[in-house]
């Protein structure tokens, strides 16, 4: 939701010629978040002081992560959607079995 809404303001700024700094445009979104998230907005902070390299991309992609873990429902349905190691067709085996069947070349 944030990120939709910051977007859109981006691109009317943008529509009117008054285009922000690349960190500007980082801190304005530290800013829009800060009631919701003041965690995350602390924490961004911090890794801006030391001068690690964050970016609007990293921030929403970040948030979301937060956002889903917080909601039960989609983190089960993000859990179940990357688990495939525990599917019906990966359990199965190869071979239909090890044993002599009717085909089998020594009688």
């Amino acid at each position: 939701m944030y990120a939709k809404i910051f977007w859109a303001a981006l691109n009317k700024l943008n529509n009117l010629n008054l285009v922000l700094p690349k960190q500007g445009i980082v801190y304005q979104f530290i800013l829009a978040i800060e009631d919701t998230y003041p965690d995350k907005a602390q924490d961004i902070r911090h890794n801006l002081c030391q001068s690690k390299d964050v970016t609007l991309d990293l921030l929403i992609h970040e948030l979301n992560n937060k956002a889903r873990r917080n909601n039960p429902v989609k983190a089960a349905a993000f859990a179940a959607k990357h688990n495939t190691n525990n599917t019906a067709d990966n359990q199965r085996g190869s071979s239909r079995g090890q044993g002599r069947g009717r085909c089998s070349q020594s009688r």
